[in-house]
């Protein structure tokens, strides 16, 4: 009936039926403040003592996220009147570590802006993780584009393999082609086993 024999002690000390009570009567207020903190603590530690445990590392979700800085590469397609996006940058993200990040993507400049690809995640040792996006950015005064969005994890290899998961991206870089070029991304979410 009870998660520990701790609880049980304490419903049975707490009940009517149970011929043991405590009487504070007589007991100065020092004295009483001293009962019903320890009384407190008891009960804490009951409490804690029948929780769940708290999510560890084998659990079958965990954080994900990551930054990193590179060079984007952009050009018009006159095909399809849109650009043509290639990402080779390189950071650190939970689970991978310092890795490579590499990306084609289609922007249609809009309005509204509206961008979609896929990539690669690439760790040190080779693990890879791929990944599906979507999302929108607005150009900005001085010639840069903030840019942000949805990310799919849709599977990976070695440590990676039938990983999935899910999150935002954000991030800032150059509009246009030149030797100054540089962007910036970030990625938050979570990873599923």
């Amino acid at each position: 009936m009870f998660k520990s024999q701790a609880a049980g002690w304490l419903w049975f000390c707490m009940s009517k039926k149970s011929k043991v009570s405590i009487s504070t009567k007589g007991v100065n207020t020092i004295m009483k403040t001293k009962i019903l903190l320890m009384l407190a603590l008891v009960l804490t530690l009951v409490l804690a003592a029948s929780a769940p445990p708290l999510a560890s590392a084998d659990s079958p979700v965990v954080p994900f996220k990551g930054t990193y800085h590179g060079v984007p590469v952009a050009k018009f397609d006159p095909e399809c009147i849109c650009v043509k996006q290639t990402f080779e940058f390189d950071g650190q993200a939970t689970h991978l570590g310092e890795s490579h990040f590499s990306a084609t993507g289609t922007v249609y400049q809009g309005p509204p802006m509206w961008q979609f690809g896929e990539g690669t995640f690439i760790a040190d040792n080779g693990d890879k993780l791929y990944w599906k996006f979507d999302g929108t950015g607005e150009f900005l005064p001085g010639g840069l584009v903030d840019f942000w969005g949805d990310y799919w994890i849709t599977g990976g290899t070695g440590r990676f393999v039938d990983v999935t998961g899910e999150g935002t991206y954000s991030g800032t870089a150059t509009a246009a082609p030149s030797p100054n070029a540089w962007g910036i991304i970030s990625f938050y979410g979570k990873l599923y086993k």
